[in-house]
């Protein structure tokens, strides 16, 4: 299959529309107590690179939400939130950090690296 300049386009075009779709699906979720669809929906929407949505993940993974507690995961999801600006990320973050042995904060700041460089995010929040 021959994908076309115009075709490339308009799958550009759709990416941040498919983003916000995920993320207002999982606001509507989690509004209406269905956590385990707004835990995917948040998932899907923060993959994505919709920043909205990484600390909400965040804190799913941190609380044990829709999905399994996941201290590390928490960790990265709260570190791309800081990356994004989110003033009260690092500290979420930290308490997260404090549920961790030192392997595990070690492979959680591996995965953070990793998905700061997935999402293209700079190496610093924007007020620092």
């Amino acid at each position: 299959m021959k994908i076309t300049v115009k075709m490339l386009t308009v799958l550009i075009l759709l990416l941040p529309l498919l983003a916000t779709a995920g993320f207002d699906e999982a606001e509507k979720a989690n509004r209406a107590g269905d956590r385990e669809t707004a835990f995917s929906e948040y998932r899907a929407a923060a993959l994505l690179g919709d920043e909205r949505a990484f600390g909400k993940l965040a804190g799913l993974y941190l609380y044990g939400v829709g999905t399994e507690r996941d201290y590390v995961m928490a960790y990265v999801w709260f570190g791309m939130s800081e990356l994004s600006g989110d003033r009260y990320a690092l500290g979420y973050q930290g308490a997260a950090a404090s549920m961790m042995t030192a392997e595990q904060l070690k492979a959680a700041e591996a995965k953070l690296v990793e998905m700061r460089e997935r999402l293209d995010l700079p190496e610093k929040s924007p007020q620092n």
